[in-house]
């Protein structure tokens, strides 16, 4: 195992029985219910997996790393192959942040609620994200919006055509869901 920063020791059982399956299996896609997941257990879980490519949480719980915490998570991303990762919900834009952060390879993210965020500022802080160098990787959106009609999908164009943050997109609405995708 890893040298990981102090946390409790409910994080370390998860690490021990994790080295365990990794005894007789590589583990590939993982999924992690419980609500939520704690950005510190996600680093110390993805140490000891370095194979992951895709991540299915509920949600991230924002909390204030500490600096060695912050340290080894720059480490794990350094090493990270999360190209995937869906996010049953998202309650605050610091959850993005930190997910795009620890997975540079990401190409795919898919959030299927976003509580009290809107859907605009949301996209636009993506966009804006990427066209500073962060995550370039990313180039699939999928966001569940139980709002969206063509008018939404209008002004989301609008919005990236007019900020020239996007040359060759497509974005569409099917059902309650919007997918957005560029390069």
């Amino acid at each position: 195992m890893k040298d990981l920063p102090p946390d409790d020791s409910y994080h370390l059982l998860v690490i021990n029985d994790i080295d365990s399956v990794l005894i007789i299996a590589q583990i590939y896609h993982l999924v992690i219910e419980k609500k939520p997941a704690s950005e510190f257990m996600l680093i110390a879980m993805l140490s000891q997996l370095p194979e992951v490519v895709s991540l299915k949480i509920h949600s991230v719980s924002s909390e204030e790393l500490t600096e060695q915490q912050g340290e080894y998570l720059l480490d794990v991303s350094d090493e990270c192959k999360i190209t995937k990762i869906y996010l049953e919900e998202m309650n605050d834009i610091k959850e993005l942040d930190f997910l795009m952060c620890l997975s540079y390879p990401l190409n795919y993210l898919q959030i299927n609620s976003l509580h009290n965020i809107n859907i605009e500022s949301f996209i636009r802080e993506i966009l804006i994200r990427i066209n500073h160098g962060c995550n370039e990787a990313l180039g699939f959106l999928c966001l569940r919006v139980p709002t969206a009609d063509d008018q939404l999908i209008e002004n989301l164009k609008e919005m990236i055509d007019s900020n020239q943050w996007l040359v060759d997109y497509t974005i569409k609405r099917v059902d309650d869901k919007i997918y957005v995708q560029w390069r």
